[in-house]
C-alpha cells in the first residue's frame, strides 16, 4: 500500500481518568500523516445523562501540526491500521452509525462496522481487542465482537 500524506494512522487507546476505572474509557484516533490534523471518536460517560454515553467525535487541526495532547495522553495505546483518504467518510458514517452504549461496546463495534465495510480487515481488529474476561462468579459480561 502506498501512502500519501493526506492519508491516516488509525490508534485505540484508553482515556487515562483512572487507571482502575472499570469499564475503561476507549478512544480511536485518527491522525492525518501530515500532522496537521487529529480526530478524537469516543463514547463518554455523562454525567448530565444517566441513560448512558453519547457517541462525538472531534477534531482539531493546525498548518503546521495538530494539537495532539488528548490524543497523547492515551493510556495502552495500539496502532490499528491506515486509512486512506478516500475511505475517510465512510469511516465517520460507520462512526455515526453505532449506536452508543459503554464506551468498550462502542468503540468496538464501530471497528467492527469498518470490518463490514472493508475499510479494515479483521485481524487488524483482533489484534487490538482487550482481553475483557471476568470470573465465573461474575454476571457481567461484554462482548465487543461481532
Amino acid at each position: 500500500m502506498t501512502l500519501t500524506p493526506e492519508d491516516y494512522k488509525i490508534y485505540i487507546g484508553i482515556v487515562d481518568h483512572s487507571a482502575h476505572r472499570d469499564p475503561a474509557e476507549y478512544v480511536v484516533s485518527v491522525h492525518k500523516l501530515d500532522h496537521t490534523v487529529c480526530h478524537l471518536f469516543c463514547a463518554p460517560i455523562s454525567r448530565k445523562n444517566p441513560s448512558g454515553p453519547r457517541a462525538k467525535a472531534v477534531e482539531t487541526w493546525g498548518r503546521h501540526e495538530a494539537n495532539h495532547k488528548h490524543c497523547n495522553n492515551l493510556r495502552d495505546k495500539k496502532f490499528v491500521a491506515y486509512l486512506r483518504y478516500r475511505d475517510f467518510r465512510l469511516f465517520c458514517k460507520c462512526f455515526g452509525s453505532v449506536q452508543s452504549y459503554e464506551s468498550q461496546l462502542t468503540m468496538f463495534r464501530f471497528l467492527w462496522r469498518c470490518v463490514d465495510e472493508g475499510i479494515l480487515k479483521e485481524e487488524q481488529v483482533w489484534s487490538v481487542m482487550p482481553n475483557l474476561e471476568f470470573g465465573p462468579e461474575s454476571r457481567r459480561y461484554i462482548d465487543c465482537s461481532r
